[in-house]
């Protein structure tokens, strides 16, 4: 009877002076705990709970700001405190009379959170999250948050099960995250919905992942530069070395090169027949590496039918990448398809001096645009 009476005094403790915050669309208790014993420590977190309930309602933290997803992220307020508290998460869900916990996450660090916060700001800080995403009339920036990496999960018990070892530190299978990222992108490229914002996200949910080292897998092979020189792939080499914890092979550079060169001739078919047949030739996003290989001369063909092939110098600089990658890829058909799709996506891409990245503004004599 005391143990009850206890329980239920400590959660209207919780209710009423701690209260419940929001975690990527889930609801959880934040309870502190002072290692040492020191009552002045404890106050010290305490603190921040009665500062963050006086905060005005319509100060908001920015996305770059906040993790969780919630505009009022106390998480930001909890990460500079000293690692002599420690804070637990109890996710809980109601259902009918019951209290259902969900995941109980013990002693947290506000180190490691910090840590959290450190890795989303490297992940995030790149030209290609920049004025990414086109939302109604508004154009935003891509950014990490956990209500964004929930999406690529398929319940609530796996996205915890997820939440659980990135606080701990603990591994993740990158073919699994893969896999699942994938089972998402290929939904909506096949019903032709809009993709970018979809494949970015993945992209920076990956970052993330990687700036905590996290992710275990074998990446295999060895990175080489291309030894062609000229105008286009200097601007591609520089950007694969800013985004070199992505493009770590030649065949992963391959691959994505020949997403954008794709993307290229879709969009030129878009632009003279208002659809865009070669579309049926991607099998799904469920390519091979042969189906990768093959694909090269069918998208060159399909250029000069069009008397539209500018892009002679990324062709060979593809043709290089395919040759230093060899028969020996060591990419998962997920992996794959990944890769191509993200290059359809960057197509586009722009460099800090607004100048396009993957095509120079003549070839042969002819405007890339």
């Amino acid at each position: 009877i005391n143990c009850i009476l206890l329980l239920e005094k400590g959660k209207s403790y919780l209710e009423e002076k701690l209260g419940t915050f929001g975690f990527a669309g889930l609801r959880y208790y934040l309870i502190p705990r002072s290692n040492i014993g020191d009552k002045e420590s404890l106050e010290e977190v305490l603190d921040i709970y009665e500062d963050y309930k006086s905060i005005d309602r319509d100060v908001k933290l920015s996305p770059n700001e906040s993790i969780s997803q919630d505009e009022k992220d106390i998480l930001y307020y909890m990460k500079d405190l000293k690692d002599y508290n420690t804070l637990t998460f109890l996710f809980y869900h109601k259902a009918s009379s019951k209290f259902i916990i969900d995941l109980l996450l013990e002693d947290v660090y506000p180190s490691r959170l910090k840590t959290l916060f450190k890795a989303k700001k490297r992940a995030e800080d790149y030209e290609i999250f920049k004025n990414a995403i086109r939302a109604k009339k508004e154009v935003k920036d891509v950014y990490f948050n956990f209500f964004v990496l929930r999406h690529f999960t398929n319940s609530k018990k796996e996205f915890l099960s997820i939440v659980d070892k990135i606080f701990k530190g603990n591994k993740i299978d990158y073919d699994y995250i893969l896999s699942q990222i994938m089972n998402k992108i290929r939904k909506k490229f096949v019903n032709k919905e809009y993709l970018s914002q979809k494949v970015l996200e993945s992209l920076v949910t990956i970052n993330f992942l990687k700036e905590l080292n996290l992710l275990n897998n074998k990446e295999g092979g060895q990175d080489m530069e291309s030894t062609i020189r000229n105008e286009l792939s200097e601007k591609i080499e520089n950007f694969f070395k800013e985004h070199e914890k992505s493009f770590t092979t030649p065949a992963k550079k391959a691959v994505f090169l020949m997403g954008v060169l794709t993307q290229f001739l879709l969009s030129i078919q878009r632009n003279d027949r208002g659809a865009e047949p070669f579309r049926s030739q991607l099998k799904s996003l469920k390519m091979g590496k042969s189906d990768i290989q093959e694909l090269l001369p069918k998208v060159i063909g399909k250029l000069e039918d069009y008397k539209k092939n500018y892009y002679h110098k990324l062709e060979e600089l593809i043709s290089s990448y395919m040759l230093m990658a060899g028969e020996n890829w060591k990419m998962s058909k997920d992996e794959i398809n990944y890769y191509f799709v993200l290059g359809m996506t960057l197509a586009g891409a722009k460099d800090k001096t607004e100048s396009a990245i993957f095509k120079i503004e003549k070839e042969g004599g002819k405007n890339n645009e």
